[in-house]
């Protein structure tokens, strides 16, 4: 068996914090504390996790909706990189149309796996039980999970986005929505009523159309907000590009232009948001940073290391260009 940080910790008879300290060469510590850990170094045998070998067969499963979209894909690059890097290769498994047994059963059919990435997922859509290997959560953070995740703070994030449309001088504001049922599309909605609160600006709960995070269900979402037979927004939150893009074209049906008739700001940061015509006005969001950090933790974990948090959350940025 390999040895592991937490082993290196006992025999010094010091915090896993300080060992990993240690070894990463912070100058925060102690003459003491620091000889102790090479002593114990030495003794053991161990090799931190980013030099030491590949353990089975080097394989990390990824499991994610599909690859249906750029936000999906760069995730996948940034994990595949770094597995790359590290001497692992990538399992992955798309969820989209399977049921939670039939994914759980085939991860169980992969033995030799170090680990387990789940993006855009929860755990307890797959069951909690992933036979004893670490399991790392991207773009998804439950309270109370047992796993560490990686994702973006999407309540600053919503807020930032409608706090642009406020500032742009709109007090009718609408929200095309993500499925409510992701953490995500939760939180970017929940940003987006906290903003419309600090302003003091009331809206009207039909204003808020519930979609599915793709480019279809961005223009079926306008044409029902276009449809409904009575006041529309000047200005409208679309909680990814792509829905943000089906909304163009909805508006652009109608003869609508924009922003002269109604503002738009997406969410992701796509290339698609930048060929758009008027170019969107985005929340970017670092999508290969997303899965390339996700899988240094993951690896970490499969080392033996203890983290030092379960929640870590990456930048977003306002990107401003001539949809608002």
């Amino acid at each position: 068996m390999s040895v592991t940080l937490r082993d290196v910790a006992r025999k010094a008879g010091l915090s896993i914090a300080t060992v990993s300290r240690v070894l990463n060469g912070h100058v925060q510590v102690s003459p003491e504390a620091r000889a102790r850990v090479e002593q114990a170094v030495q003794e053991l045998g161990y090799e931190p996790a980013q030099r030491r070998k590949p353990t089975g067969s080097g394989t990390i499963a990824v499991v994610m909706p599909n690859l249906n979209s750029f936000f999906f894909t760069e995730i996948l690059r940034g994990a595949e990189q770094t597995a790359y890097e590290r001497g692992y290769s990538l399992t992955l498994y798309t969820t989209d149309g399977r049921s939670k047994q039939e994914v759980h059963s085939r991860l169980k059919h992969l033995p030799d796996a170090a680990g387990v990435l789940l993006v855009t997922a929860g755990p307890q859509q797959f069951g909690s039980d992933f036979l004893g290997r670490p399991v790392v959560v991207v773009d998804y953070g439950s309270e109370g999970s047992p796993f560490p995740h990686v994702t973006v703070d999407n309540l600053r994030a919503g807020f930032a986005a409608t706090q642009c449309l406020i500032e742009a001088g709109h007090t009718a504001i609408g929200i095309i929505t993500g499925p409510l049922g992701m953490q995500s599309a939760q939180d970017r909605l929940r940003g987006f009523r906290l903003a419309l609160d600090e302003a003091g600006i009331n809206f009207p709960a039909n204003w808020i159309w519930e979609s599915d995070f793709t480019e279809a269900g961005g223009y079926a979402a306008a044409r029902a907000m276009l449809e409904q037979g009575r006041a529309v927004p000047t200005a409208l939150f679309c909680c990814n590009d792509l829905m943000a893009i089906g909304a163009l074209r909805a508006l652009r049906e109608r003869g609508m232009t924009v922003p002269q008739d109604i503002a738009i700001v997406g969410f992701d940061n796509q290339p698609v948001s930048a060929a758009a015509f008027p170019a969107l006005t985005t929340v970017a969001q670092p999508m290969f940073e997303l899965g390339e950090t996700a899988l240094r933790v993951l690896l970490r974990l499969v080392g033996g290391e203890e983290l030092e948090t379960n929640r870590i959350v990456l930048d977003t940025q306002l990107v401003k260009r001539h949809s608002v």
